[in-house]
C-alpha cells in the first residue's frame, strides 16, 4: 500500500520515522513514525519547531505524544515542498493544513500516520489506522455495521474481528476523506462496505444517502487497507474537483 524509503531516527521519544508515497498514488506522499510515550517530555515541541496547542497544557502524556507525532509527521511531508508552515487545528479540531495541500493524520497506541496531497493533485486523502481488540469489536459490531454487511464480512477469509475491524476502520478514513469537502460529520450508516478483497487489501464503500451533488446515494469508493501485527491502516483517496475546496 505504501512504497517507504529507510527509516529514519527520530527526535525524543520517537524511535524511528520512515516516509513514501502511496503505491497507486504517487501524488499522495505519507510519513509513519513509530514512538515510546513513556520517554515523552513537554519540552520536545519548542526543541523540535511544533506549536504547542494551548487546549493541551493539561492534557495527558499520552495525548500530549501522540499529537507531536502527528504534527511532527506533518513537518516532515511538508518539508519536502519547503513548506515550513505549522499545521495547526480548527474549532472543529480538524487539521488546518497549510495553503495548497490538504491532509489526513491518525495514530493508535504507539504509532502516527499522516497522508499529505498537494490540493492541484485533485485528491482527497484520508487515513485511519486501529488496534485489534477482539472482543470491543464483537461487541460493538452492531454500531457500525448494518446487518447486510455483517452477512458479507462472515464471507470474507479474514476473522470476524479482523473483518469489522477493516470496516470500522474504512468508515473512519472515508469519513476523513470527505469531511472537508462536505463539511459535516457523518454516522456510520451514511456507507456500508461492497467490496473486500482480502487478497490485495481492497476495499469499497458505497453510500446509502446523497452526501451533495458530487456524492449521490450509490457512490462507490474505493480504498486500501493492510495489517501490520495487530494494527490496520486503511485509507481512500477519491479524486475530486479543486473547487470543492
Amino acid at each position: 500500500m505504501f512504497d517507504f524509503m529507510p527509516s529514519q531516527p527520530g527526535p525524543g521519544f520517537i524511535h524511528q520515522f520512515r516516509c513514501g508515497t502511496l503505491s497507486h498514488c504517487p501524488e499522495i506522499t505519507v510519513c509513519q513514525a513509530f514512538f515510546d510515550t513513556s520517554l515523552w517530555q513537554d519540552d520536545l515541541y519548542s526543541a523540535a519547531g511544533i506549536v504547542f496547542p494551548a487546549t493541551l497544557v493539561n492534557a495527558a502524556r499520552k495525548r500530549k505524544a501522540e499529537y507531536f507525532a502527528g504534527r511532527f509527521c506533518c513537518q516532515q511531508l511538508l518539508a519536502n515542498y519547503e513548506v515550513h508552515t505549522a499545521v495547526l487545528s480548527h474549532q472543529d479540531r480538524s487539521p488546518a493544513w497549510p495553503a495548497g495541500f490538504c491532509g489526513s493524520i491518525s495514530h493508535t497506541q504507539n504509532q502516527a500516520v499522516v497522508l499529505l496531497a498537494p490540493i492541484h493533485s485533485g485528491f482527497s486523502p484520508g487515513v485511519d489506522a486501529e488496534t485489534l481488540a477482539s472482543r470491543i469489536m464483537r461487541e460493538t459490531a452492531d454500531m457500525f455495521t448494518s446487518p447486510e454487511e455483517q452477512a458479507r464480512l462472515k464471507q470474507s477469509p479474514l476473522d470476524w474481528e479482523q473483518a469489522l475491524l477493516v470496516t470500522f476502520s474504512a468508515k473512519e478514513a472515508l469519513f476523513k476523506s470527505l469531511y472537508p469537502l462536505v463539511k459535516r460529520y457523518l454516522d456510520f450508516d451514511c456507507a456500508q462496505i461492497s467490496e473486500l478483497d482480502a487478497g490485495q487489501g481492497r476495499l469499497a464503500l458505497t453510500l446509502t444517502q446523497p452526501l451533495s451533488a458530487a456524492f449521490p446515494a450509490g457512490y462507490h469508493f474505493h480504498g486500501e487497507w493492510q495489517f501490520a501485527g495487530d494494527v490496520v491502516t486503511t485509507c481512500f483517496y477519491p479524486q475530486v474537483s479543486q473547487q470543492k475546496y
